[in-house]
């Protein structure tokens, strides 16, 4: 994920279903759609980046698959409750 940007369509480019079909049995399956789990999976990347890089908000979004530091910041905070910043400043002073 970290090298291309993974979204529900290029998902659904490799899964020979249809998107509802699909959309259905993973949401059975997994218990989240795959909207969520692809988030879930960029938050996971960004969370790493954040504790172990000093790249700033924009390089971490890229990275992470976000469209920007915008998006990660609201995506992150919606999720986790704190802003990135404020998720790599505690984490740093907790080690």
């Amino acid at each position: 994920m970290a090298k291309r940007r993974v979204n529900v369509t290029e998902v659904l480019r490799v899964v020979p279903l249809r998107r509802r079909t699909l959309e259905r049995r993973f949401q059975a399956f997994v218990g989240r759609t795959i909207l969520e789990e692809i988030r879930l999976a960029r938050i996971a990347r960004a969370k790493g980046l954040l504790l172990s890089t000093d790249l700033k908000l924009s390089a971490v979004a890229k990275r992470s698959g976000f469209g920007g530091a915008q998006q990660l910041c609201r995506v992150f905070h919606r999720l986790t409750g704190q802003t990135p910043a404020a998720f790599r400043r505690n984490k740093a002073l907790a080690s």
